[in-house]
């Protein structure tokens, strides 16, 4: 893929379960994203596949020649795996920043995570200090510390740090609503409940932060619905049996991230605070994803 590509957008990792899904929703955008999703968009992928343009190419590979991009869209990352694997959450962030660097991108949206709050039992705003208690948490936090240290060493792309909720369809709940789910109960009685994120609400954030002037790009950012959703909510709206076990010592009974960040920019998304209306996208963007096989809670 060569010639002039300035102003196009380009998303690293779109081969992963969150870019799978973001293909899929501006394949076919709504009414409100369908201007974004005419904009030449990039879909980098370590192989080809049908549909959106795809730049096949992996790390430590040299760039095409000639490819320029005006924003970044690093959806990649690692999420299961040991400390070292986890470390590449690092150098992935860096090579996004040097693929800016080399195709003139102004702006870079990196993923990041929730977990980097730890377990918190109030509603955490981009303000409230990281306490990440997983191997997972710290290497995210460990990710945007770099990041924050090559903003300070010169002139290059503003940065934003997308801390997400779960992400509807990309989450171990959603991974096995193909069957009974297992379920953790807490000393009150209730399970689970999380912050989340539908995929065309996703969607809408990656587009809106794309194209807002940079003076209004912000540094960290929450995103997910205005409102913590019940995982038991969603199993009962996918029509799955449950069963429960006793929540064990290290289980996170409540993960809740205030949104004045998104309201700020306008972003109001109430379709990521209703189970049903998560349940129906996962059905819609993720029919392509092999499930998961893990314990929600």
């Amino acid at each position: 893929m060569t010639g002039p590509m300035a102003g196009h957008i380009l998303f690293l990792g779109s081969d992963g379960r969150v870019g799978r899904m973001l293909r899929q929703v501006l394949s076919c955008p709504p009414q409100d994203l369908a201007e974004f999703a005419r904009r030449p968009l990039i879909w980098q992928a370590r192989a080809p596949r049908a549909g959106a343009a795809t730049l096949c190419w992996s790390p430590g590979v040299p760039l095409p020649e000639g490819l320029r991009a005006g924003v970044i869209v690093a959806l990649w990352g690692v999420t299961p795996g040991t400390p070292n694997d986890l470390e590449n959450n690092t150098f992935l962030a860096q090579t996004a920043l040097d693929i800016a660097r080399q195709t003139g991108a102004r702006r870079v949206l990196h993923m990041s995570s929730a977990a980097v709050y730890g377990a918190p039992t109030f509603a955490v705003s981009e303000a409230t200090p990281p306490q990440p208690r997983t191997p997972y948490g710290l290497a995210k936090l460990a990710m945007e510390r770099a990041i924050f240290q090559a903003r300070t060493k010169g002139n290059g792309p503003r940065n934003t740090l997308l801390r997400l909720g779960n992400v509807a369809g990309a989450d171990a709940l959603f991974g096995n609503l193909t069957g009974p789910v297992t379920l953790d109960r807490f000393a009150d009685g209730q399970g689970p409940s999380r912050s989340y994120i539908a995929p065309r609400d996703l969607a809408r954030v990656i587009a809106r932060l794309a194209i807002c002037p940079l003076s209004q790009l912000p540094e960290v950012l929450n995103v997910a619905g205005p409102h913590p959703v019940a995982m038991a909510d969603i199993a009962r709206a996918a029509g799955v049996a449950m069963t429960w076990r006793a929540a064990p010592p290290e289980a996170l009974a409540r993960m809740t991230l205030a949104t004045d960040g998104l309201s700020a920019l306008g972003l109001h998304l109430p379709d990521s605070s209703d189970p049903a209306r998560l349940v129906a996208q996962w059905r819609t963007y993720t029919a392509d994803i092999a499930p998961l096989h893990r314990i929600a809670g």
